[in-house]
């Protein structure tokens, strides 16, 4: 029996590209966790943590059992000359890494759903949230029908890592068509996710170079795309290929770009709402305006503003002001606060809701900034 590094580096006697699968996962998991980290604390301490933050938080969970049992499969041999490990090294290996393939699955169907939820949080016009719900319905159906073919593409299910004695009859159906199909609608729907939201943006009221920053981080997305192919290729590349000398270490770059890919799918869905920590960072990078510009939605045809209305310090003491708006959608997060608006801050109710109008604190009373709308269709 031959000596296995744990990290997957070659030892005397036995080649292994283990060691770059090994690294990836470690790279890919501290990065993912640390864009999670700062999400999940910029929106808790703005009290706006909402079903896209928990999404993408179980998405966190399912790539860390996903890195930890691929990483046993490096342990156990993944990557590493495979005619010269044991049998019961080969079997083990194949089992890990076939487990850890169904949260791989778990983790690139979670992170569409995190972006989703949170698309459809930010942008509440009527046509938009139904497509992202459609999109979402989509993405569970490929979630659902990927695991179990995964899961049951040869039976018995052990056949998958050798767990049958030699003999033993099985059944599989066409791996490489399970493959192709599997990154054909993985790739559209990451398309469409990154193609719903650009239109909603070139709207918003914000200046020509944040409109580019903000398209640039959703469509940094498409490097999750590039991944997904490259995966692709390289399996069936493998499948191709089984039995020869060159397979034997053409599935560990598969897995590495399966890897990359879930972890800047988690970044990806994480990056617009760095906005408002790399402002802190970065104010230059950013920028900022002295005033909120409102935030304008497409339901209404005209929008007016009025500004700078004030009563005196003693009364901003005892009261506080706000006006309802009876032509929003519904009671929303103001989540664009957060990822694309800029300038003076907007006042909240307990539940993270705008309670109103627009109420902006100044030392000598109280300023308010009145919008109201007009639908003359």
């Amino acid at each position: 029996m031959v000596y296995i590094n744990p990290a997957g580096f070659p030892t005397p006697g036995l080649g292994n590209h283990g060691w770059r699968l090994f690294i990836t996962l470690m790279v890919m998991i501290i990065a993912a966790g640390f864009f999670v980290m700062i999400r999940v604390a910029s929106r808790i301490s703005a009290g706006q943590l909402g079903s896209d933050d928990y999404a993408i938080i179980v998405t966190l969970g399912f790539f860390v059992v996903q890195t930890t049992l691929w990483s046993l499969s490096v342990r156990a041999g993944y990557g590493a000359d495979y005619l010269a490990l044991a049998r019961w090294q080969q079997e083990l290996f194949n089992e890990w890494w076939f487990l850890g393939s169904i949260f791989w699955l778990c983790t690139l169907a979670m992170y569409k759903v995190s972006v989703l939820l949170l698309l459809n949080r930010i942008f509440v016009q009527r046509p938009f949230r139904i497509a992202c719900w459609s999109i979402m319905v989509v993405c569970g159906c490929w979630a659902v029908g990927n695991i179990f073919g995964w899961i049951f593409q040869c039976t018995p299910v052990p056949i998958m890592w050798g767990g049958l004695p030699e003999g033993a009859s099985y059944k599989c159906f066409n791996q490489n068509g399970l493959w192709v199909s599997m990154v054909a609608w993985d790739v559209s729907i990451d398309l469409a996710i990154l193609l719903l939201p650009q239109p909603m943006v070139w709207k918003l009221s914000l200046k020509t170079r944040e409109k580019f920053m903000l398209t640039g981080m959703f469509l940094l997305g498409a490097i999750v795309v590039v991944f997904s192919l490259l995966s692709c290729s390289a399996i069936v590349s493998h499948l191709d290929e089984a039995g020869t000398q060159k397979a034997k270490y053409s599935f560990a770059l598969a897995n590495l770009f399966q890897v990359l890919e879930s972890g800047m799918g988690i970044i990806g869905a994480c990056l617009p709402l760095m906005r408002q920590p790399i402002k802190k960072i970065w104010p230059k990078l950013v920028g900022s305006s002295g005033r909120r510009t409102p935030y304008y939605d497409d339901e209404v045809s005209d929008q007016h503003v009025m500004q700078n209305v004030s009563n005196s310090q003693a009364e901003s003491q005892s009261k506080a002001w706000s006006a309802s708006d009876p032509f929003r959608s519904r009671p929303r997060k103001s989540d664009e606060l957060g990822i694309i608006s800029e300038g003076a801050e907007t006042k909240y109710g307990d539940s993270g809701n705008e309670t109103g109008g627009y109420t902006l604190g100044m030392s000598d009373g109280i300023r308010k900034d009145m919008v109201y709308s007009v639908d003359r269709r």
